[in-house]
């Protein structure tokens, strides 16, 4: 099964997601444009994604409201920010990044 696969069968149960040295990982969850989010994680509490180097893409967060510690680190293709970032920015009790984002 995917990434994609296990993370759409647990989505209402997950609350801790941690990827780490993933150098295949371009994509965890690939939204199609005009349909909305691909997958909305309620439950989800901690996000941590570390050394996938070649990640260019984060999930759309719109719906992925419970999230509190979001880490960030070592994600040389990631260039921007997800959609929905700022409706979680609310409930973020801490955030760890290393990440350099285009604007």
């Amino acid at each position: 099964m995917t990434i994609a696969g296990l993370l759409q069968a647990n989505a209402n149960v997950l609350k801790v997601l941690v990827i780490h040295d993933n150098l295949t990982l371009e994509s965890i969850i690939p939204s199609e444009e005009g349909v909305g989010p691909a997958l909305i994680m309620p439950c989800l509490e901690s996000l941590e994604i570390k050394d996938c180097l070649v990640l260019r893409s984060l999930p759309d967060l719109w719906g992925w409201t419970s999230i509190k510690d979001l880490s960030l680190n070592h994600l040389e293709n990631l260039k921007s920010m997800p959609e929905g970032f700022q409706y979680c920015l609310t409930t973020l009790k801490t955030v760890s990044t290393s990440i350099n984002l285009i604007y």
